[in-house]
């Protein structure tokens, strides 16, 4: 995800709020764009600066089921890495960014043994995270096929 990518990059924590549904009006040189996406992602983000949360999606009502498992598995991934140390943030992040390394090359990089990987996964429930991650991207893509 976009939002995951940027939190592990920036220093600063943000509001995300993303909008799910039409362009009435694409992108031309004199008009701006308008539509349900951006109203919606507009009510996202508001809420997000009510309910103090980071990340919400906002969509129509007709899928409200779908939103609220996103927005529900959003929520406990929030709350696990809040309490996340630094070092389990730069390892996951990592992580993140290397799918495929194993332990031992996450261990080299971080000059630690695969041992110390496997325990700072573990301690910031990084399997978990993951699973709650790979449901998020399956949903959000069976969005984009209906």
């Amino acid at each position: 995800m976009i939002y995951v990518s940027l939190k592990s990059k920036l220093p600063v924590d943000f509001y995300c709020g993303v909008g799910i549904g039409d362009i009435e009006r694409p992108l031309e040189d004199e008009v701006g764009m308008r539509g349900t996406v951006f109203y919606r992602a507009r009510s996202a983000l508001e809420l997000c600066k009510k309910s103090t949360r980071n990340l919400l999606i906002k969509s129509s009502d007709t899928t409200i089921q779908t939103y609220e498992i996103l927005n529900t598995v959003l929520r406990f991934i929030e709350v696990l890495e809040n309490s996340w140390t630094e070092r389990q943030r730069e390892v996951v992040n990592y992580v993140r960014l290397h799918p495929n390394y194993t332990y031992e090359q996450v261990g080299e990089h971080f000059t630690v043994s695969k041992q110390a990987v496997s325990q700072i996964l573990g301690a910031a429930d990084w399997a978990a995270i993951s699973e709650g991650e790979d449901l998020l991207n399956n949903l959000l893509g069976s969005l984009n096929s209906v």
